[in-house]
């Protein structure tokens, strides 16, 4: 329950100690799940002079703290002008205001049949600012069919905000924000942010060996206070999905992350990861964030593991079936090599081969698993990144397309008009699959020449031109011959 001041307290004595009639600006929350009652229930005596004014005075304060909020609460604020105050007692100092203007000051009105003299909408107001519809009287004007249809929607916007931040429209602290290549995102303490918070981090741990994931660090910061440049983006991930009409979290939404330049200078670093698509990486994250591994990471992390040591008796038992019984043999020698006292000869190891050849050939396997089965950043087949529709090379000072990446996959020699500007004699490039990488050269690569025409490839005989080096050579021989 909230507590008046004594200051506060004594004022609304005095107030209705008064004789004769007196100026009272009431405001109430409609909502009656309110979670926060001392932000939307108060009390104001006015003055005789110009009660009007410090209605407006008081409204206006009312909207500037309702741009600082997760929602805005449906408080009325009103202005009475009660003809006998000492038909009415003051609150009791243990009575809240809400429990006085619900069951006291409301009542009494109704039952004299006293209506307010001026009566406002918070969320009207705010309504009518956020869309640039002048006020009249303090109040709306007559909207049009399409102004009442945006009002409505924003009364059941507003409701259901309030409900997902359980009728609490204060953003609770501490704030953390998740730093990315892509931006920015603040999430609040509240139940809906903490939630918020959780479902990022889940759904990067999810994503995180895939190739199309954040590929830079990601950092977390804490903030214990809101600047007024921040407020604005809070839990601003958190919107309705048009399709389904449910509210959730847009990763995957650009404009979620919010690049503007921030004043850094009192957040405090919480945990930093480079993102790397390695195995250490990948396990300090879920460990930061406590998310859960998916049974496709739990293997592409031990494969990894395979592949960069060779051996590790625990990532292979928690393989899943598909490639355990892959390794389970070659563990069982490796074991049986090292327990025979190091032993590298084949003797009591069920093997021929020594412990670096068996080491060897699990790296070898993993690495097979990982390039042929998987298409994971970092560890990609050259075959896969080429095929990629997503991937946009840049070679020498051209795009790659799609129709010329795919002709140099099936052997093509490909003719471009100019690769760099630096070395104009390059021309012609081709796949070298064994090696993993496009080669470039100034001569064919074969007789037959390819290059892209309107989006198709299509032979092409290019031109027996000299170059302009070659070009200037042989004017200068053609000089050096003797003068007639």
């Amino acid at each position: 329950m909230e507590q008046r001041t004594p200051e506060q307290q004594k004022e609304l004595e005095g107030f209705f100690s008064r004789e004769g009639s007196g100026n009272l600006i009431v405001g109430h929350n409609l909502d009656e799940k309110d979670n926060r009652p001392e932000l939307s229930f108060f009390l104001y005596p006015a003055g005789d002079q110009d009660p009007a004014g410090e209605y407006r005075k008081i409204v206006k304060e009312q909207m500037e703290k309702a741009g600082t909020y997760a929602f805005v609460p449906d408080c009325s604020i009103e202005l009475y002008s009660l003809p006998i105050l000492a038909e009415l007692l003051p609150p009791a100092p243990d009575m809240s205001t809400e429990d006085y203007i619900r069951s006291e000051l409301l009542p009494y009105t109704d039952e004299i049949g006293l209506v307010p003299e001026a009566s406002v909408c918070l969320r009207n107001l705010i309504f009518a600012q956020e869309h640039g519809i002048p006020l009249e009287g303090g109040n709306l004007p007559r909207l049009s069919g399409k102004q009442l249809n945006q009002l409505v929607h924003y009364h059941t916007e507003q409701d259901e905000l309030a409900d997902k931040y359980g009728h609490n429209p204060v953003y609770e602290l501490p704030v953390r924000v998740i730093e990315t290549s892509k931006g920015m995102l603040f999430f609040s303490n509240n139940e809906l942010g903490q939630a918020g918070l959780k479902n990022y981090y889940q759904n990067l741990t999810d994503n995180y060996f895939s190739v199309h994931s954040e590929a830079g660090p990601v950092r977390q910061y804490y903030i214990d206070r809101i600047s007024p440049d921040m407020r604005p983006y809070i839990d601003a991930g958190y919107r309705k999905d048009d399709s389904t009409g449910k509210y959730e979290f847009a990763f995957f939404d650009q404009a979620v992350y919010q690049r503007k330049d921030f004043n850094m200078k009192n957040w405090a670093l919480e945990f930093e990861t480079g993102m790397q698509p390695c195995p250490s990486e990948f396990l300090l994250l879920a460990e930061h964030s406590g998310s859960r591994i998916s049974a496709h990471n739990n293997d592409v992390w031990r494969l990894l593991v395979l592949k960069e040591h060779g051996y590790d008796k625990n990532a292979i038992q928690q393989l899943s079936s598909n490639y355990r019984y892959t390794f389970l043999e070659l563990g069982r020698q490796i074991d049986n090599c090292i327990n025979s006292g190091g032993m590298t000869d084949g003797k009591n190891t069920g093997s021929s081969k020594n412990l670096f050849d068996l080491i060897e050939e699990v790296q070898g396997k993993a690495t097979d698993i990982i390039k042929n089965e998987y298409d994971i950043r970092g560890h990609r087949s050259f075959e896969r990144t080429m095929k990629d529709l997503s991937y946009d090379p840049l070679v020498g000072d051209i795009r790659l397309s799609y129709p010329v990446r795919q002709a140099a996959l099936e052997g093509k020699c490909i003719y471009l008009p100019e690769i760099t500007g630096s070395n104009p004699g390059l021309h012609y490039i081709c796949a070298d699959k064994e090696h993993e990488k496009l080669r470039i050269s100034a001569t064919p690569f074969s007789r037959q020449i390819y290059r892209e025409e309107n989006g198709k490839i299509v032979p092409f005989q290019p031109k027996n031109e000299i170059s302009p080096k070659r070009e200037k050579v042989s004017k200068a021989k053609k000089s050096n011959g003797p003068k007639l």
